[in-house]
């Protein structure tokens, strides 16, 4: 009997055969080291224009207070500036990590088929075709939306995250101290809730693998369908896979707002305290303005 998508996937997951495949498709992306340079630079860049852009607003407030209307004039031009060059950077980074995904997914897809054509014959009759078809078309999207989107914007943010940290300790060590209270708090929840993340995450998967698949065999099965006069069933087992769908990426938007919402005010907290703390310290003239108001942003 054909093994279902979900069978085949768990199996995956357990071997630990996925890991391997990730760290395979990491090694084939930088192997376009051209491109690879290009997308660190622009992350780099972007980070370090990010970092300097706040502790620009910081300088004008300073300025502000100080009534110092050209150093005012000149970090604000700054502050202008860094964003002008984060533009191109990020259109950079854009266009390259674009270029790096696409490149490894149509590798990957061409395997894919390849590999397709040499298994025997015996092998489709172990492994549904909407898994196959699924594999190649579902997931392939949903690779290219992880390393085109969502893999730049992570090593992105850890990048700004390490410069931002170090630039605010050198700043004012002891409210950089105080500002990173809230770190272990939110890594806590992140890692406790990962697990859920991940299970409603493969549950939409499965759920859109499973309309794929049903759509894929009836359409092939068509005249078998119509001859048995079977419509009405095909239709209803394809309404009832579209609500599966449906409520799958229902709990997984709720458990997005939840998580989103929570971290939000994870983040409230810390500005909270970075600004009782900071502004302790900006009336006894341990620091200005203006570096309370970069810490803030």
């Amino acid at each position: 009997m054909p093994r279902s998508y979900e069978e085949i996937e768990d199996e995956i997951i357990k071997s630990g055969k996925g890991l391997s495949s990730f760290k395979r498709m990491i090694g084939d992306m930088l192997k376009q080291k051209r491109h690879v340079r290009l997308l660190v630079i622009s992350i780099i860049v972007t980070a370090v224009t990010s970092t300097v852009a706040y502790y620009a607003i910081g300088l004008v407030a300073d300025q502000i207070t100080r009534r110092n209307l050209e150093l005012l004039i000149v970090y604000a031009l700054l502050f202008l500036s860094m964003y002008i060059i984060q533009f191109f950077s990020n259109r950079v980074r854009t266009t390259t990590s674009t270029f790096l995904s696409q490149n490894t997914i149509k590798n990957i897809r061409n395997e894919a088929f390849a590999s397709i054509q040499r298994v025997p014959i015996s092998f489709f009759s172990k492994v549904k075709t909407g898994y196959l078809i699924s594999r190649i078309s579902n997931d392939g999207e949903s690779l290219s939306e992880f390393l085109t989107f969502q893999l730049p914007s992570v090593l992105s943010g850890i990048a700004t995250l390490v410069i931002s940290a170090a630039f605010m300790l050198y700043l004012a060590p002891s409210l950089a101290l105080y500002s990173f209270i809230v770190i272990p708090v939110l890594a806590a929840f992140t890692f406790s809730i990962q697990p859920r993340v991940r299970k409603n995450y493969l549950r939409t998967r499965r759920a859109i693998a499973r309309i794929t698949g049903n759509l894929a065999e009836n359409i092939g099965a068509i005249r078998a369908i119509k001859s048995f006069n079977i419509e009405e069933k095909v239709a209803d087992k394809f309404r009832e896979l579209n609500r599966e769908n449906y409520e799958a990426n229902i709990k997984a938007s709720r458990l997005s707002s939840i998580y989103s919402g929570i971290i939000r005010v994870i983040e409230a907290l810390g500005i909270g305290i970075v600004l009782y703390e900071g502004g302790l310290q900006t009336v006894h003239g341990i620091i200005s303005v203006g570096i309370l108001v970069s810490f803030v942003f």
